[in-house]
C-alpha cells in the first residue's frame, strides 16, 4: 500500500507511479492524483509483480505544471502474500483402486513448486510420488500402485520449504473386486 499526504496552491493533477527497477520501469502502479487547496490523505494499493524486486521506485509526475505542492507522510507499507496450499482432490471418504489414474488436485499461493508424498496406516514414512511439479499445473496424474490398506493419506509441500504443506482426508486404495457373472450354479457347458 503507498499512502500520503497532499495539497497544491491551487487545484491541480499531478501522476503517482511505483515502477520495477531495470531499463524500462515498467509500472506496477501508475494513478492520477487530484490535488486542492486543503491537505488530504490519498491512499492506493498495488501488486508487485515481481516479488524479489528490492529497488522499486517511487515516482511523482507534475506534468509540467509549475504550481507549487506539499507532500508529506509517505509511506509505501509491504503486505507479503503467505504461502499456502488447499488440496482439492481426494476429498473425504475417496476409494481409489490399484493401477487406476487419479488426479490430486490443488490450488496454491506464492509457491513455485509442489511435492507430493503419500503414507499408508500408521507406517511413519512418506512415500514420494512425485517431486517439483510446477504449483501452477494445479493437478498431478497419479497411477495407485499396488498397496492396498484401508487407510492412505497424501500430503503436498512446498519443494522450497517443507513446513508449508497440506494432508488430505483418510482415503482408501482397494484392489477391484470380480464379480462372477456366470456359472451362477449348476449350468452345464
Amino acid at each position: 500500500d503507498l499512502s500520503f499526504n497532499a495539497s497544491a496552491r491551487q487545484a491541480r493533477n499531478i501522476a503517482v507511479a511505483i515502477g520495477q527497477d531495470g531499463g524500462s520501469w515498467a509500472s506496477y502502479f501508475n494513478q492520477s492524483v487530484s490535488l486542492t487547496t486543503v491537505k488530504k490523505n490519498y491512499s492506493f494499493s498495488f501488486t508487485m509483480n515481481n516479488n524479489t524486486d528490492n529497488n522499486a521506485r517511487f515516482a511523482i509526475d507534475l506534468g509540467g505544471n509549475n504550481t507549487g505542492i506539499t507532500i508529506d507522510d509517505i509511506k509505501l507499507n509491504e503486505h507479503k502474500i503467505s504461502k499456502t496450499i488447499a488440496l482439492t482432490s481426494p476429498v473425504e471418504n475417496y476409494i481409489w483402486l490399484v493401477n487406476k489414474s487419479y488426479y490430486i488436485n490443488w490450488t496454491s499461493n506464492d509457491i513455485n513448486k509442489i511435492n507430493i508424498y503419500y503414507k499408508l496406516g500408521s507406517q511413519p514414512t512418506w512415500v514420494k510420488i512425485a517431486g517439483n511439479i510446477p504449483a501452477s499445473d494445479g493437478k498431478y496424474l497419479w497411477v495407485v500402485p499396488v498397496v492396498p490398506a484401508d487407510s492412505c493419506i497424501i500430503k503436498l509441500e512446498d519443494a522450497e520449504n517443507s513446513g508449508v504443506n497440506i494432508v488430505s482426508p483418510v482415503l482408501t486404495i482397494m484392489v477391484p473386486e470380480l464379480e462372477i457373472l456366470s456359472p451362477l450354479g449348476g449350468e452345464t457347458f
